[in-house]
């Protein structure tokens, strides 16, 4: 008698089968997480590379003139316009140190537009006299920023912007940093030490272009455009009512908060790049913040026991 034997069909239970799919999901988050630890890690190294650049390029212009670049300078007012400010001398009014140091980034032709667009338009009226301010210097950016478009009009060009501003000092109304409008320091006069003070930190521009331009503007220039203090206040204005009456501190933010625009921050995880006044960059984290203050001011006397 012949005995029929069934056929066994061998395969995955279902058990199994969750089982293998449960382990697929650990090993993908793993290696998900491990890449995105990779993609933070290069491009904070590359805005890290783009800030000794400029650190370069300050100390170069700085070897030439004697002094840095001004934070910004402030406009030059037409005549019988009660000044509000002190007396202008210097040819370039509402530039920012970003356009004073183009020659030492290799934007030597940039720099010839700008200037003779300046000598055309002496005060400024055009906001400014050029099209340099569409242009847009990799150098200025962070590869983390992502490029900046504004909204709205689309035929409208996009200001060219800057992921990185000078350090004002604890905020932009005292002063005592190395950029603020109309300043002119000397790394002499930067008496707590070159490597105790902040020159330049990131942070990412607006969505809309309004705040982060290297090219100085009527509107928003200078603080929070050009240069920010590390303890910035904010007073009540058109922009900044949401925001007003409060002092910003060194902590993470986010692009679509335009509040974000008043304090020093990154989309790096956990901190962002800063340049010391010799040259060095430095990864400083969100619980650096306390110290801030202390880094910012360039002759503050401030006990290096804080600074260590």
């Amino acid at each position: 008698m012949i005995k029929l034997q069934r056929n066994r069909r061998k395969g995955f239970s279902l058990v199994e089968l969750l089982v293998v799919i449960a382990i697929l999901g650990i090993l993908f988050g793993l290696t998900a997480a491990a890449v995105m630890r990779i993609r933070d890690a290069s491009l904070r190294a590359d805005c890290a590379n783009h800030l000794r650049q400029i650190g370069t390029a300050l100390h170069g212009y700085e070897a030439i003139h004697r002094k840095l670049p001004a934070g910004v300078v402030h406009p030059l007012l037409l005549p019988g316009v009660p000044r509000l400010h002190c007396q202008d001398r210097d040819p370039y009014p509402l530039m920012s140190w970003h356009s004073r140091i183009l020659p030492y980034v290799e934007q030597e032709a940039l720099w010839r537009q700008i200037h003779e667009a300046y000598q055309k338009d002496p005060y400024h009226i055009a906001s400014p006299p050029h099209d340099a301010k569409y242009v847009s210097i990799s150098l200025y950016v962070c590869s983390a920023d992502g490029p900046r478009t504004r909204k709205g009009n689309s035929a409208v060009p996009t200001a060219g912007v800057t992921s990185y501003l000078g350090v004002s000092g604890v905020n932009s109304h005292r002063s005592d940093g190395v950029f603020y409008m109309d300043s002119d320091t000397q790394f002499a006069s930067i008496t707590d030490g070159l490597s105790n003070t902040l020159l330049v930190g990131e942070r990412p521009p607006s969505a809309n272009a309004v705040y982060g331009r290297w090219h100085g503007d009527w509107g928003p220039w200078g603080q929070a455009n050009s240069y920010l203090g590390v303890r910035e206040v904010v007073f009540k204005g058109p922009r900044t009512i949401a925001c007003s009456d409060v002092t910003s501190h060194f902590q993470s933010g986010r692009v679509d908060d335009f509040c974000s625009v008043f304090h020093f921050w990154s989309l790096h995880s956990g901190g962002a790049n800063f340049l010391f006044a010799d040259g060095s960059v430095r990864f400083m984290t969100y619980s650096c913040a306390a110290l801030m203050p202390a880094l910012a001011t360039r002759s503050g006397g401030e006990p290096h026991s804080l600074l260590d």
